[in-house]
């Protein structure tokens, strides 16, 4: 009975060991671009030029940039992150434009009905 009560303690603590070393290795970070996409990376470099980093699925592959204006945020693997202001400009410049167009369109639509009860006023 002894005997098996402490090969079920080395099996579940063989398997915590596991889990943690599992994932402790995976360190990754995860880029937040001003579209609303996700980018799963290694961040290797922030520079004037943009962010570079890997896919965090080919982490042995190239390396790619974008530029700070396209990226509203990263957060760390070690749970830091870091807000990029310049990709919030842009997002609030994209929110102004889509208001206006917006706007543009409530107002040809009021124009057309205004129009339409002009000409049903007519033909009474």
């Amino acid at each position: 009975m002894r005997n098996s009560i402490n090969k079920m303690k080395r099996i579940v603590l063989s398997i915590l060991i596991a889990l943690a070393a599992a994932f402790s290795a995976k360190a990754q970070d995860i880029i937040t671009c001003v579209d609303g996409s996700d980018i799963i990376a290694i961040v290797t470099s922030i520079d004037s030029d943009g962010v570079q980093f890997k896919y965090f699925a080919d982490p042995e592959g190239q390396t790619y940039m974008l530029p700070e204006n396209a990226i509203l945020m990263i957060r760390y693997a070690n749970g830091h992150t870091g807000i990029f202001p310049e990709g919030y400009k842009v997002l609030e410049e994209l929110a102004r434009r889509e208001q206006e167009a917006l706007a543009l369109q409530q107002a040809q639509k009021q124009k057309r009905r205004c129009c339409l009860f002009r000409c049903k006023r007519r033909s009474r």
